[in-house]
C-alpha cells in the first residue's frame, strides 16, 4: 500500500492493516509483561486510528492482578511501567512500531487489547540510496499560500496550485488538492527530522493553522519510515503575519528560509510556536482571555529572548549603589535589611516595558504597540470584565490587532526576517516593510 492510497484510505476511514508477530511489551521493569499475537490497524467510526491485538488468555488471578493491581508512583500520574512498546509484521513482512503506549485489555478466554494510538511508524529499505535526505507528508486541511506555480492538465486546462523554493540548504513544495495539502521537503544538509518540525510551524504562522501532518514518509539514505497519524487538525485560524492573496511569494519563501535559518535560535523558534499556538487557540475560545494570552505571549518571548543588559535601569542603579551605604548603617533587621536589597534589585531589572521603549527608539515598533500592550495586559491580569458597549468592543479589538502586530514583529526580530508584512496596527492593515536590524541579538 503506497502513501497516495494510505492517504486515501484515512480520509474516508476504511483503512485496514492485518499484522502478524505482533509484541506488546511493559516498560520500565526488569521482568516486563509481554502479550504477543495477530493485530489490526484500522479506524473507529470518528476515523481515528486504532490499534487492536489479539492474544492468549491468561490465568485468571493473573488476570485480576493485571486489572486491578496497577502500579502506582506518588507523583507521577502514569508510571512507565503503565506502559507499553509495540512491534508487528505487515503481509509484506515490514515492521511497524509505537513507543509509550497505553492498553485497554480485556481478559476473559482470550485476550483483546484496545490501543489508541497517536502514531505509528513502518520501516524498511529502499532499493536505492536518496540523493538528499527528504519527506513527503499530507496535512488533511485547506490551507491559504500565495500559489505560484501551475500544473497542467491537457492542453486546456490548468490550476495554479503549487508553492514551491530552493535555498543553498533547503527544498520545499507544497501543492494544494480537493483532499488537503501535499508537502515534499528536503534537506541538503543538517538533521532534517529537526529541519521538517521548524517548516511545519513555520507553514502554520503562515498559514494562521495549527498543522499536522497525518501522514509522513521519511526518505534518508537506504532508510524509509512511513508514519501515519490520526487527524488532529482543527479549523481554528489566526491572522497571518504576511498577506498572501495579492502578495508575491518571495516574502513568504523569504520567511520560511528566516525561520529554518534561525538554527542558533532553535529555542527561540520552539518559544515562538508554542505562543502563538496558545494565542490560536485562545482566540477561538473567548475573547476576553485571548488578550491575556497575547499580552503574556509578547512579555514571554521579550524575557526569554529579546532583553539585554541595556535595558536594566542604570540611572536608578547609580542612585541606589550612592544610597546603599546611609541604608546598611541604619541598624536595621537583617530580614528587612535583605527585603530592601532585593526590592531595589528588583527594580532595577530589564522589564518588558523597558526593552519595548529601546525597540521603539530602533525603529522595529512604535508608541502605539507600547500603549496597547500595557493596557490589554493590565486589564486582563486585573480580571476587568469587557463591555457590551460597541465602542468598548471596538477599542478592544483594535489593542488585540495591535498586539498581534507586535508578536509577529517580534518574531521577525527573533529569526532575522526581513521583508513585507500586514501592519495590524494601522487603519485599512496595509502591507508595509520589516527591515530586521542585523546584528542586534548579537
Amino acid at each position: 500500500m503506497n502513501i497516495d492510497e494510505i492517504v486515501k484510505k484515512l480520509q474516508d476511514g476504511s483503512l485496514t492493516l492485518p499484522l502478524h508477530n505482533c509484541k506488546l511489551t511493559q516498560c520500565g521493569t526488569n521482568a516486563p509483561i509481554i502479550y504477543s499475537g495477530y493485530g489490526l490497524i484500522d479506524q473507529n467510526r470518528h476515523l481515528q486510528i486504532q490499534l487492536r491485538i489479539f492474544t492468549e488468555g491468561v490465568d485468571t488471578s493473573e488476570a485480576l492482578m493485571r486489572q486491578f493491581d496497577r502500579p502506582f508512583t506518588p507523583g507521577i500520574l502514569v508510571p512507565d511501567s503503565g506502559y507499553y512498546d509495540f512491534e508487528g509484521f505487515d503481509i509484506d513482512g515490514e515492521k511497524w512500531f509505537s513507543k509509550r503506549l497505553a492498553i485497554n485489555p480485556s481478559f476473559g478466554a482470550s485476550t483483546y487489547i484496545q490501543i489508541e494510538p497517536w502514531q505509528l511508524t513502518k520501516s524498511s529499505e529502499r532499493n536505492q540510496a536518496a540523493s538528499n535526505p527528504f519527506i513527503n507528508a499530507f496535512i488533511p486541511l485547506q490551507i491559504d499560500l500565495p500559489w505560484h506555480q501551475i500544473t497542467q492538465f491537457g492542453d486546456l486546462g490548468w490550476k495554479r496550485d503549487k508553492f514551491s523554493h530552493e535555498t543553498i540548504s533547503h527544498e520545499w513544495s507544497v501543492r494544494k488538492t480537493e483532499l488537503g495539502t501535499w508537502v515534499h521537503f528536503s534537506c541538503k544538509a543538517g538533521l532534517i527530522k529537526d529541519d521538517f518540525v521548524y517548516f511545519i510551524h513555520a507553514l502554520s504562522i503562515l498559514s494562521g493553522k495549527h498543522l499536522v501532518p497525518t501522514v509522513e514518509d521519511h526518505h534518508s539514505g537506504l532508510d524509509q519510515a512511513l508514519k501515519i497519524r490520526s487527524n488532529e487538525n482543527d479549523l481554528a485560524s489566526l491572522l497571518p503575519p504576511i498577506e498572501h492573496r495579492h502578495a508575491e511569494p518571495v516574502d513568504t519563501h523569504a520567511f520560511i528560509a528566516s525561520f529554518l535559518g534561525a538554527q542558533h535560535q532553535s529555542e527561540h523558534r520552539t518559544l515562538i510556536h508554542r505562543m502563538w499556538h496558545r494565542i490560536l487557540r485562545a482566540r477561538e475560545n473567548d475573547i476576553e482571555n485571548s488578550s491575556l494570552v497575547l499580552s503574556v505571549a509578547i512579555e514571554g518571548l521579550i524575557m526569554s529572548a529579546i532583553k539585554d543588559s541595556c535595558d536594566k535601569d542604570s540611572g536608578l542603579q547609580i542612585e541606589i549603589d550612592s544610597a546603599m551605604p546611609s541604608i546598611e548603617s541604619l541598624n536595621l533587621n537583617p530580614r528587612v535589611l535583605q527585603c530592601i536589597k532585593s526590592s531595589l534589585g528588583n527594580a532595577v531589572k530589564a522589564k518588558p516595558k523597558s526593552t519595548l521603549q529601546r525597540l521603539i527608539k530602533q525603529n522595529i515598533i512604535d508608541d502605539t504597540h507600547l500603549e496597547a500592550w500595557g493596557k490589554m495586559r493590565n486589564l486582563g491580569a486585573h480580571g476587568q470584565v469587557l463591555s457590551g458597549e460597541t465602542e468598548a468592543i471596538q477599542t478592544h479589538l483594535q489593542r488585540f490587532h495591535t498586539c498581534l502586530d507586535l508578536f509577529y514583529r517580534l518574531t521577525f526580530l527573533l529569526i532575522g526576517y526581513s521583508g513585507k508584512h500586514r501592519n495590524y496596527s494601522a487603519a485599512g492593515w496595509p502591507n508595509t516593510q520589516f527591515q530586521s536590524p542585523s546584528k542586534l541579538l548579537d
